[in-house]
């Protein structure tokens, strides 16, 4: 495109408002837009502080110190952001310009040779016992209505093994307990599933629909399952510190948040007996195609072929008319998530996660 026909004058600000309302219009998630100002907020900030407000005078240089700055920027506790934030926000930088350009307002793009951070490969250092999860559940004041709610919360967590994210958006209806399912909207992937939910959870979600939710409801209500103590939606935050606080009241040895409650729940339920393929749409987790990517990245590195191996091991099984992992089985599939072959298993799930890059990894940290 000539220079003739590029905008005259274009503020940095009305090409973010622009470049969200686009991801809107083409069906990106309101967490992912959400996300995406956030992150284009901060070089907003850092770039007006350089005297810089027009799309067209933002350099590479300027691009390259804002990564800089990002590096050296320290929370209030003191900690420096993790790399993986660094490239959340840095990411957010590369798909507006790359937007911008192929929408024409930009000549070229300003960010196509900004190099995102490698970013670290985490997982649990490991899963809570059945006894740690009981410890963990025995956690809140249950005699007071936010220690009910959060009893309610914790038990669904463990019984359906879900994201964050996904808990914070269930609505009232999605439990059903007669039918023993809750419905996830709109999860990882933007698909909708259902999953399984034991008598237990249901009955302490009762409890709290019963007793507490009408006390912390506002008018209009909006259906929405749990509810902050102002009566709004659980703040994603302050639930992951909520978690942590009970892990560690209950399972002191243990680190870990929402998240932790997911991988407990796969490895009690493959330790039972469960089909690794039941587990994996348990978890919304497409676990053949990672095991193929995890075999993959594990030859790469010159060691065994784990992925492969598990997958030839569950062909095994089937053909001997039982799908369910074997010993042998069940421990490789350890040795994945948590154990000496976890960063190549990690490197493999997000190779084939189908998240927003900006989203991308777990969603809780």
């Amino acid at each position: 495109m000539s220079a003739a026909t590029l905008p005259v004058s274009y503020a940095l600000a009305d090409a973010v408002a622009d470049h969200l309302g686009w991801l809107l219009a083409h069906g990106y998630s309101p967490a992912t837009v959400h996300s995406r100002r956030f992150e284009l907020a901060n070089l907003c900030k850092f770039l007006a502080e350089l005297g810089i407000f027009e799309v067209g005078d933002v350099s590479f240089s300027a691009l390259e110190s804002y990564q800089r700055h990002q590096f050296h920027h320290r929370k209030a506790d003191g900690a420096p952001l993790s790399f993986r934030t660094q490239s959340h926000r840095l990411v957010a930088v590369k798909l507006l310009f790359a937007w911008l350009a192929r929408q024409g307002r930009l000549g070229f793009d300003p960010a196509a040779a900004i190099e995102l951070p490698k970013v670290e490969r985490r997982l649990p250092e490991s899963t809570l016992s059945a006894d740690e999860v009981e410890a963990v559940l025995a956690g809140p004041a249950v005699t007071t209505p936010l220690g009910l709610r959060d009893r309610a919360v914790l038990e669904v967590f463990y019984s359906s093994a879900l994201r964050r994210s996904e808990l914070i958006g269930l609505r009232l209806s999605d439990v059903d307990g007669a039918r023993g399912t809750v419905f996830v909207h709109q999860g990882k992937g933007a698909k909708d599933r259902y999953v399984p939910i034991g008598d237990r959870a249901v009955a302490w979600v009762r409890r709290y629909v019963d007793g507490v939710r009408p006390g912390l409801a506002k008018y209009p209500d909006a259906g929405v399952l749990f509810l902050s103590a102002s009566g709004e939606r659980l703040c994603a935050e302050w639930l992951t510190r909520t978690v942590r606080a009970y892990v560690k009241a209950g399972a002191p040895a243990k680190k870990g948040s929402c998240h932790l409650f997911r991988h407990s729940a796969a490895t009690l339920m493959l330790d039972g007996g469960a089909d690794i393929r039941y587990v994996a749409e348990y978890l919304g987790q497409r676990l053949p195609e990672l095991c193929r990517r995890a075999g993959s990245a594990v030859r790469q590195t010159g060691d065994v072929s784990i992925g492969e191996e598990l997958l030839e091991e569950r062909r095994r099984r089937r053909r001997a008319g039982d799908p369910r992992l074997s010993e042998a089985g069940k421990e490789l599939f350890r040795r994945m998530t948590t154990g000496d072959l976890a960063g190549e298993f990690q490197a493999a799930l997000d190779a084939v996660s189908d998240a927003d890059p900006l989203l991308g990894g777990s969603d809780d940290d």
